[in-house]
């Protein structure tokens, strides 16, 4: 959610779940798993996105295939 909020991104240095969270907890995290779904599904090219970015996206290809 990080990246998706403009952030740049460190995975391996930086512990986000503290600032987000909260956030994935609640309504709040719709307009950023929003925004990720339309990307994967339109394959938009994310600039240096987090690995678990790179991840999600190809598990939401792969599950879009299965229905």
């Amino acid at each position: 959610m990080a990246y998706l909020d403009g952030e740049i991104v460190d995975e391996a240095k930086k512990n986000y779940k503290i600032k987000y969270g909260k956030i994935a907890e609640r309504k709040e995290a719709h307009r950023f798993i929003d925004r990720l779904a339309v990307s994967c599904k339109e394959k938009l090219e994310l600039e240096s996105p987090p690995d678990s970015l790179v991840a999600t996206c190809e598990e939401f290809k792969r599950i879009r295939s299965a229905l």
